[in-house]
């Protein structure tokens, strides 16, 4: 009997030096993946122009959103991948000058509605208050020349369109803006 101590302390030894071995794996791998750079692994706001269109929810995805050189804001919720199932578009081109609220025209913006083959561009209505509010814009860390994070931007809008030909019009309220501007 006086080998049963023996095992035991061979058996507990060989379980304490197992499990040493196994925090000591489990501490190295988490600090191994963890990331230095905190919005790692949180998903970027997804880019969307949402609003109320005639009193119905809408909402659109933005396929193209980009900031140029000279600071002008481009934005498009069509791109070729979904021309042909689009029923609506908007469009948007401003200059930026910074966080505030912009009078757009027909010249920046373009709302276009696709039926039955054809496409109607209507026109923004001259008798409502149609604006643009830039609420929220941050810039890449880095000078944009040297990195390709994009700027960050939001944005709330009231707009009317009216179809030049008919005396339809398409009104949008409490619209938002959340996008990510290439640079």
């Amino acid at each position: 009997m006086l080998w049963q101590p023996r095992i035991l302390f061979k058996l507990n030894f060989f379980f304490m030096k197992n499990l040493a071995c196994l925090t000591l794996s489990i501490v190295t791998l988490l600090f191994a993946s963890c990331s230095k750079r905190p919005h790692c692994c949180v998903p970027p706001n997804p880019e969307i122009i949402s609003a109320q269109r005639n009193g119905a929810y809408w909402t659109l995805p933005i396929i193209e959103s980009e900031i140029s050189k000279n600071k002008v804001i481009s934005l498009s919720t069509v791109g070729p991948q979904l021309l042909y199932t689009a029923t609506d578009s908007l469009a948007i081109k401003l200059q930026y000058t910074g966080i505030g609220t912009y009078t757009p025209s027909d010249l920046n913006i373009a709302y276009t509605v696709f039926s039955n083959g054809s496409k109607t561009t209507y026109i923004l209505d001259q008798t409502y208050e149609n604006r643009i509010e830039i609420t929220d814009f941050v810039p890449p860390q880095n000078e944009p020349e040297t990195t390709t994070d994009p700027t960050a931007m939001k944005a709330t809008f009231n707009l009317r369109f009216t179809d030049p030909q008919h005396a339809t019009t398409v009104t949008f309220l409490n619209g938002k803006i959340t996008a990510l501007l290439s640079n």
